[in-house]
């Protein structure tokens, strides 16, 4: 076709970083650290296992990221990532809601204690797929407006201060 990666995808630079991080073969050591973490987390007792899995559970939902399971101990954990490619916005009955590609760079489970950085690593095993970041905004949060008690606050913040001259 005589193209470049340019020509094909609107960014190149992180299309090019997902080819490498498929034929890292260096990368794919990662499943020892899985395989190392899945033995520990077998030797655990079933009483253990149940906490850290209800605490992982709790963690990945208090957290910031995208929520997956642990390729390990099968609990929640969580994917940190990079933007990647244009934030799609839409306005939808009184929310503006934005959407941005991440390309995920980081791994933790807090169960297990499992973590893997890298796209390639996190490729080998499974979890380098891009996900979707959502962030959801009121109108004036977004347009950064002014909200009626702003606009009090505001009022009340101007007002002339005078001070009392006891003149009777």
């Amino acid at each position: 076709m005589e193209k470049e990666l340019k020509d094909l995808v609107s960014d190149p630079d992180n299309a090019q970083s997902m080819i490498e991080a498929l034929e890292d073969h260096a990368a794919k050591a990662v499943e020892q650290d899985i395989r190392a973490h899945k033995k520990v987390w077998s030797n655990k007792s079933e009483t253990d296992q149940e906490i850290a899995t209800e605490q992982a559970k709790t963690w990945a939902t208090r957290h910031a990221g995208h929520r997956v399971t642990c390729p390990s101990c099968s609990s929640s954990a969580l994917l940190q990532g990079n933007p990647s490619g244009v934030v799609s916005t839409d306005v939808n009955e009184g929310e503006v809601i934005q959407r941005q590609t991440m390309l995920p760079t980081s791994f933790e489970c807090i169960a297990c204690g499992l973590r893997i950085s890298g796209l390639s690593k996190l490729s080998a095993c499974g979890l380098g797929d891009a996900f979707t970041s959502r962030s959801v905004y009121t109108p004036a949060e977004y347009f950064d407006l002014y909200t009626e008690d702003d606009l009090e606050q505001a009022r009340a913040d101007a007002a002339p201060v005078y001070e009392e001259d006891f003149n009777e």
